[in-house]
């Protein structure tokens, strides 16, 4: 899975995306190894354009998430944005002009 981040990363490129967003289980659970949070935090920066990542069922932003952790905290590129709330986020070009608008509801619960 982590070769597939990176493969999404050059597929991203060579269409001419401007960014990315991940709809729900980036994490299929709570209980992910450091190692494995390393790893995929590492793949996630080598995309190299903004990533959104949308908490689903399985990595939902419940009280003690993975999101909140020090893990992810200490790993998380800065490429990246969790879509913590349920609101509108802009996308702006290297201009400042909008160019998109994610309408995120991030899951709360594993048992929406």
């Amino acid at each position: 899975r982590i070769e597939t981040v990176r493969r999404l990363g050059d597929v991203a490129r060579q269409e001419g995306c401007e960014f990315v967003v991940v709809a729900g289980d980036v994490f299929e659970t709570h209980n992910v190894s450091t190692q494995i949070i390393a790893r995929a935090c590492e793949a996630i920066a080598s995309i190299d354009l903004p990533v959104y990542l949308l908490p689903g069922n399985h990595d939902s932003l419940e009280p003690g998430c993975l999101w909140d952790g020090p893990e992810f905290a200490r790993h998380c590129p800065s490429n990246v944005q969790v879509l913590r709330d349920h609101a509108e986020t802009q996308i702006t070009d290297g201009t400042g002009v909008v160019i998109a608008t994610i309408v995120a509801s991030p899951l709360t619960t594993r048992h929406p």
